[in-house]
């Protein structure tokens, strides 16, 4: 009976069983979920459309071109002073169709700094697409990290459960066994305290269950990875604990190497280059101007009477008016059913709308002052959450080394009394409720000690997501991160 209480050496897996399936290292899975299908292709998407927006900006001092294309019902014998006579024809249906056709060109050749402004406002887009990348890809890390951990703290449990278990079941029934055959030396009080505690036990192995499927259901989301039972290992409670640096180190690091910091300064530059666009909208265009033009129709415009001066000084007068002259016609000087026209030179396109433009320009300065405090106020805010991220990790820590004192002390009284036991020569049966004690004080310290781990592990990695960096060993004691570059515009600057 005294078997009941094992060294803490017991119920470990055989080598064989170890390696039978290599388990997944953390590094592998981070891997993959950085190349997620998913999570490329959608940044991928929007970095193009970045892209294409600096097309733009670039093919801005291209030829612009605008083309307008007419057919209308014109009157036949039209004539551009006689209405009514126009007006006649239409009545009686008279009419044929007019087309027209103008086709302009404008080149820019000097915009007071437009186009370049729009280049640099298009750089900023793209910027702001491969940080913005870069925070998801933080976040998909920390979560990928979380449901690691989690599933090899189920895995834990799951073993630490199982023998506790199984032990109690075997003590439950030969207790049940002693009684069957009249030779109980207990009450059944502590038959029933020993049940309750088995369903407590029952109770935790279903909790456990559902977190290692919400763990494996999480890897498989974020990692696509492709064993259906991921061998990631137990959560190991003996190992080494990682150290943290001073907390001034990772707001150093910080500065350098978390997205929002780096699009924070990257949104104040954008808007400044918006206030001097607005500025730049008071000028003028220059360039380049061409235009082509024609118009066609079956119609013929009427003929024009001609004019006659009785004198040199007097006035023209239609020969129709002049008794003794016959009446003469010529083409109009100007056909509008009929034309050909070719225009170039040098133009200056200028929008003016000062009133609108001067209300557009306000606007933009006053979201430029906007933005400039919304970054003075979430510097502050991103540091806040360095210094509650770095204390939660701090704490998590200190709770390891106080549930390992636990869990030593637990795992004393409970070899304790089972050296007490084989000494005395006592059946286990005779003192059944001073048994359970130290057997639950002994389980419920080894689950504590694996949730202090654990927890310790997950306040790292969101410690590692608040300061901008994939994992938080790679952090030096100068703030530094050899191997990793730091983000365009992520400093202190103004």
């Amino acid at each position: 009976m005294v078997a009941a209480f094992p060294s803490s050496s017991a119920a470990q897996p055989s080598e064989s069983e170890a390696s039978s399936r290599e388990p997944i290292e953390l590094s592998s899975l981070v891997k993959q979920a950085r190349t997620n299908e998913d999570l490329v292709d959608e940044f991928e998407a929007k970095r193009d459309k970045a892209e294409w927006k600096k097309y733009q900006a670039k093919w801005s001092r291209g030829p612009k071109f605008q083309s307008t294309t007419g057919l209308a019902p014109v009157p036949a014998n039209a004539d551009p002073d006689r209405l009514g006579e126009n007006l006649d024809e239409i009545g009686q249906l008279q009419v044929g169709p007019l087309f027209t056709q103008d086709l302009s060109m404008a080149i820019p050749l000097y915009t007071f700094g437009r186009i370049g402004t729009l280049k640099k406002l298009a750089d900023i887009g793209i910027d702001v697409a491969d940080l913005k990348r870069r925070q998801a890809v933080l976040n998909v890390i920390f979560q990928t990290k979380r449901a690691y951990y989690s599933l090899r703290l189920s895995r834990a449990y799951e073993d630490l459960l199982k023998e506790g278990d199984e032990r109690i079941e075997d003590q439950i029934q030969q207790m049940q066994d002693a009684r069957d055959f009249g030779t109980a030396k207990f009450e059944t009080e502590d038959l029933r305290k020993l049940q309750i505690f088995s369903a407590e036990v029952d109770e935790r192995i279903a909790d456990n269950q559902k977190l290692e499927r919400i763990a494996t259901d999480g890897l498989h989301y974020l990692t696509r990875v492709e064993s259906q039972n991921p061998a990631v290992g137990e959560l190991d409670s003996d190992g080494e604990i990682a150290g943290l640096e001073p907390v001034d180190v990772y707001l150093e690091a910080a500065q350098y190497h978390r997205p929002e910091l780096a699009q924070l300064n990257k949104a104040v530059r954008a808007q400044r280059l918006s206030v001097k666009l607005e500025k730049q909208q008071f000028l003028p265009n220059i360039g380049f101007g061409a235009r082509f033009g024609f118009s066609a129709s079956t119609e013929e415009t009427a003929k024009q009477d001609v004019c006659r001066r009785q004198t040199a000084d007097g006035p023209c007068v239609p020969t129709d008016e002049i008794p003794s002259e016959p009446n003469l016609f010529a083409d109009p000087d100007s056909d509008p059913l009929d034309r050909l026209s070719i225009q170039f030179g040098i133009s200056m396109q200028w929008n003016l709308d000062p009133l609108v433009q001067k209300g557009k320009l306000k606007e933009t300065q006053a979201k430029l002052r906007e933005v400039e405090a919304q970054r003075a106020r979430a510097r502050g805010a991103i540091k806040l959450q360095i210094r509650k991220q770095y204390a939660e990790a701090a704490d998590a820590r200190e709770k390891i080394e106080i549930q390992a004192k636990r869990l030593e002390a637990a795992r004393r009284w409970r070899d304790q009394l089972g050296l007490s036991l084989e000494t005395a020569g006592t059946d286990i049966q005779d003192m059944e409720e001073e048994a359970i004690k130290p057997l639950k004080a002994y389980y419920e310290a080894k689950a504590k000690h694996l949730e202090a781990r654990y927890n310790y592990m997950v306040a790292r990695a969101a410690l590692a997501q608040a300061v901008g960096v994939n994992y938080l060993s790679r952090v030096a004691s100068d703030g530094s991160v050899p191997g990793t570059k730091p983000l365009d515009g992520a400093t202190t600057s103004k």
